[in-house]
């Protein structure tokens, strides 16, 4: 499947859920320091870099990272080949294949959070 449809605008399907295309439900998650650097010391520059943004492309869409690589390398701008090669190393080390995706649990686990707490917000919200 192209990243771009065929007039040159990405594919909405590659970036957000449907549900999601209106407006974002996680816009702020919690980044742990000193969980991140005591699980990602020992990762190259490159590495370091391609697991960032594909946390944050994980974040945005709220759903799986594609398991094409080459789509998972264009989501977070990976262009040249050691970038590309980056991006498949944290994949293959920090997220499970499975049939939606490239999964990380840490990531579920923050969003169901944060869907959780915009509902409880919302019903709040709309309490008269």
């Amino acid at each position: 499947m192209p990243f771009f449809n065929r007039n040159g605008w990405p594919r909405p399907e590659l970036h957000l859920p449907a549900a999601h295309q209106k407006g974002l439900q996680v816009n702020f998650y919690s980044f742990h320091i000193g969980d991140y650097a005591s699980a990602t010391r020992h990762l190259t520059w490159d590495e370091d870099a391609a697991y960032r943004r594909l946390l944050d492309a994980y974040y945005t869409r709220e759903m799986p990272i594609p398991l094409d690589l080459s789509v998972a390398c264009r989501l977070v701008s990976a262009t040249g080949e050691a970038h590309c090669q980056a991006v498949k190393t944290v994949l293959d080390e920090f997220f499970t294949e499975t049939a939606e995706g490239w999964v990380h649990d840490r990531c579920e686990a923050e969003i169901a959070l944060a869907r959780t707490r915009n509902r409880r917000r919302g019903n709040r919200r709309w309490q008269v």
